[in-house]
């Protein structure tokens, strides 16, 4: 198999399959065929959250006059696919990575691709390296669903979202979809029969295109005939934390202490409050409105020891001191307590939204929903983020238990801390 090749582009034809793929310098919006725009999970197009200079920036900024009909096809498939859940607190959607929304603008055809988090303007998630194999690992199957014979795609990661350390470079980011994608011809899923990795800028003009035709995209394809998948290592992500945290050492980001102190006096607090209403009862409505007396036994033990030994793994405390300025990421208050509720049953027979008022000290509700106080205590910052109804809080465990289950390594320390206090 001789793969095609010129100075401007790495070409490599798999003749068996009638595929191919061609890595070139192009601007993705003037291909051919279907075009894969990578976008937040919640599919957000709002260019005053988006960032205009992203891909998803550049497809609304070419097309923002008739923005209201990709909203209307957007809405279409959301009303259509089971493969989301709704986020924190509004009727937005979050769709699982890799989900593909169809586009069409005057006959021609695009895809929104879940790639990253973003909550609003600003708060971008990183994706570990995992993450990342992951994604391209459940792009391409649902790329062949879309039928299209020809698509183009950029390679996502290093402007506006971080993937893995700062040596997971362009050439490995290409790597890894390659690799992916030719693992899905050997599964005889073939995404399509013709792909196109855009590159652009300074990134474009040094790319080696013709070692990449000669010898990488050979290997690449060789090793794709092989029985064995990509996969991160604890150690991998380990150094990837690690790359990440000398930043916080050269005191690049002096709140990440504060943030982390303020995530355990909230954990210390939420224990007290526990241990306050221990052997208390408290009413318990079903969802067919029947209602009755619960009794609350729940011991706050394990929650406060873990919160005094949560920072003891260097990993874990980088984890759990993110967050915005010198105010913690909820989430990972929630993703602790979702693994506490649904995998130890640390709160027996209560429901989610009496777990709420346990942990704040509210036990009851006025006629509106909302927290009636149990004594002077009041909501803390981080969970006013949350809602200021319980139903609005209490719908985040599930949510969270399954995000800290994408981030197997964290998981894992976190279910170490449990298990030892446990």
């Amino acid at each position: 198999m001789n793969p095609d090749m010129s100075e401007q582009e790495a070409v490599f034809t798999i003749r068996q399959h009638s595929c191919r793929l061609i890595i070139k310098k192009c601007d993705i919006f003037a291909q051919k065929g279907l075009k894969a725009i990578h976008c937040p999970r919640t599919l957000e197009t709002d260019l005053r959250i988006i960032y205009k200079e992203s891909v998803i920036g550049q497809f609304m900024l070419k097309h923002e006059s008739i923005k209201d009909s990709i909203a209307s096809q957007i809405k279409a498939y959301t009303e259509n696919v089971t493969n989301k859940q709704l986020t924190n607190g509004n009727s937005r959607y979050t769709f699982s990575p890799g989900s593909v929304c169809p586009i069409e603008i005057n006959n021609e055809k695009f895809c929104l691709c879940a790639f990253n988090e973003q909550t609003k303007k600003n708060h971008v998630k990183d994706l570990s390296i995992a993450d990342y194999i992951a994604y391209w690992e459940q792009l391409w199957p649902n790329i062949k669903e879309l039928k299209a014979e020809e698509v183009s795609i950029a390679v996502p990661g290093g402007r506006i979202v971080d993937v893995g350390p700062s040596e997971f470079n362009l050439e490995q980011k290409i790597g890894v979809i390659v690799h992916t994608f030719f693992k899905c011809l050997q599964e005889d899923k073939k995404p399509c029969l013709k792909l196109t990795i855009c590159l652009w800028g300074m990134e474009a003009e040094f790319f080696n295109y013709t070692g990449w035709g000669k010898s990488i995209l050979p290997y690449l394809w060789d090793m794709s005939y092989l029985p064995i998948r990509w996969r991160v290592s604890n150690e991998k992500t380990k150094a990837e934390v690690n790359d990440k945290k000398d930043d916080i050492d050269d005191g690049k980001d002096p709140e990440s202490e504060i943030r982390f102190q303020k995530l355990k006096t909230d954990m210390i607090q939420i224990a007290k409050n526990i241990e306050d209403v221990f052997e208390d009862e408290i009413e318990q409505k079903s969802s067919g409105g029947s209602s009755q007396i619960i009794t609350i036994v729940v011991n706050p033990e394990l929650l406060r020891n873990f919160a005094n030994h949560m920072g003891d793994d260097s990993d874990l405390r980088y984890y759990l001191s993110k967050g915005d300025k010198e105010q913690y990421d909820p989430n990972h208050l929630f993703e602790i307590l979702s693994i506490l509720i649904y995998e130890y049953n640390m709160f027996g027979p209560l429901n989610k939204q009496n777990i709420v008022r346990v942990c704040l000290g509210y036990t009851q509700t006025d006629h509106t929903g909302s927290f009636v106080q149990k004594s002077d205590a009041i909501l803390t910052d981080s969970w006013r983020k949350l809602g200021t109804r319980i139903s609005a809080i209490s719908r985040k465990f599930e949510n969270s238990h399954k995000e800290i289950q994408e981030h197997q390594y964290y998981y894992g320390l976190i279910k170490k801390v449990i298990d030892t206090e446990y």
